[in-house]
């Protein structure tokens, strides 16, 4: 097996774990047992992988930043929509209506008590993802881009006491540089590198449903600790793959959307 063969494997690998980590993390914590801090390692996982895997140099920087930025959140406002709403007509959690307004344009991570408590991942690596770019278009300044990585690592890091965080998202960046992987290496890998391909692929969706899930089944349910996890799964997969096949083909036009719109803003201005 050549090496990007057997780093898209590790790759793939590796994000199902951390989103394994993070789903039994979260189902732990619903039924107050303790959760060992799995967390930190998942996001510590999915940071490095956003650094590494952001193919960032396969397009215009301006075209990888929308489609990073669609794909985050096409999704996120396909579940977070309905959380919001649904948590106005329950009232789990108190918010006024500019927190609801944060929380739906992915501001999380700066509310206090976030009516979806993952929604903070959403914000911080929408940032790093603006940081990135920037660093895209300053490419061929290595002093600017030296300071941009600084401007991330002791800004953001410090400030939202992530500092672990950001470093393993650079480092991704950096290893990416030494060892680059296409996304058409990364998914026409064999059929083992196809299927760990579509599992992680529909991580992100997963990652989104499952904390509705287990809340709801904590809620409304009387499962014992082991059906809870199954059922947890079984439904988190089922309203992953839906959300997966649905937002999906919404992100490329989403993209072109927004490509075509600045050009003819550029084009009224000319």
């Amino acid at each position: 097996m050549t090496i990007t063969k057997t780093i898209s494997v590790v790759a793939s690998c590796a994000r199902i774990f951390a989103t394994v980590c993070i789903f039994i993390y979260h189902g732990l914590g619903q039924l107050g047992l303790n959760n060992h801090g799995l967390d930190f390692i998942a996001i510590l996982i999915f940071c490095f992988l956003s650094g590494y895997l952001h193919y960032g140099n396969e397009v215009q920087p301006l075209e990888w930043f929308y489609k990073r930025v669609f794909s985050i959140m096409l999704p996120y406002w396909f579940v977070i929509v309905p959380a919001v709403t649904i948590n106005r007509m329950v009232l789990y959690k108190g918010t006024s209506v500019v927190e609801d307004l944060i929380t739906v344009f992915g501001g999380n991570l700066f509310l206090k008590n976030p009516v979806y408590v993952i929604g903070w991942y959403i914000t911080f690596i929408l940032i790093l993802y603006l940081i990135l770019f920037a660093i895209l278009l300053l490419k061929r300044n290595k002093i600017l881009q030296f300071m941009t990585f600084i401007f991330c690592i002791f800004y953001f890091g410090i400030k939202f006491n992530m500092l672990l965080y950001c470093v393993s998202f650079i480092f991704g960046y950096i290893l990416t540089q030494l060892f680059p992987l296409s996304k058409k290496e990364l998914s026409e890998n064999g059929y083992i590198g196809k299927l760990l391909f579509a599992l992680q692929s529909r991580c992100y969706a997963f990652f989104l449903i499952h904390g509705g899930v287990l809340i709801f089944l904590t809620h409304y349910s009387k499962f014992n600790s082991v059906n809870f996890f199954l059922v947890g799964a079984v439904v988190s997969c089922i309203g992953a793959e839906i959300l997966y096949r649905v937002t999906k083909p919404l992100i490329p036009k989403a993209v072109n959307t927004a490509l075509n719109l600045k050009t003819m803003l550029l084009r009224s201005i000319a």
